[in-house]
């Protein structure tokens, strides 16, 4: 089992045994995002990471290490998943709204599939709300920034994932 970007760049190879995180109960410690973000940028798809198969529950962590210009900057990060390896997107979790005066912070995302359910996805999840009981064969970070008005946002923050079987 591979592991690909949307590139197609491999991330992980179970089958080489090159990488201790990958064994049979899941992955982890999977980044998904290295961000350091100064000024307007708006909203922001990082890669996708395809390939990830049958897994049961996925843990998301957001750390926020600088949150440090005016209070009415903010920062919202969602994660995103797909069960058609990429070509369709629902939010799946959204962080808790990190204010531009913050500080760093964690927050972890817990999702797990659920055996039977009809969960609407026309809309992303609330700011902090409970994740989605969905977990797809694609993940990818999404987030928004927006400045109060100096033009001077600035955010520094780390998503990583573990998937469980």
């Amino acid at each position: 089992m591979a592991i690909q970007d949307a590139r197609g760049g491999a991330i992980y190879n179970s089958l080489s045994g090159e990488d201790a995180l990958v064994n049979l109960t899941g992955l982890s410690n999977v980044v998904l995002a290295d961000v350091t973000q100064v000024g307007v940028i708006g909203s922001t798809n990082k890669d996708t990471f395809v390939g990830l198969g049958s897994f049961t529950e996925a843990e998301f962590l957001l750390n926020v290490s600088a949150a440090a210009t005016d209070v009415g900057d903010t920062l919202d990060v969602f994660i995103d998943s797909s069960n058609d390896n990429g070509a369709t997107f629902i939010n799946i979790a959204h962080f808790t709204q990190v204010l531009g005066n913050g500080g760093a912070k964690k927050e972890v995302a817990i999702c797990m599939r659920a055996a039977a359910a009809l969960i609407a996805v026309t809309s992303d999840v609330a700011a902090g709300g409970v994740p989605r009981a969905f977990v797809g064969d694609a993940v990818r970070v999404r987030y928004a920034v927006v400045d109060a008005g100096a033009a001077n946002a600035s955010f520094a923050f780390k998503v990583t994932a573990s998937f469980k079987r």
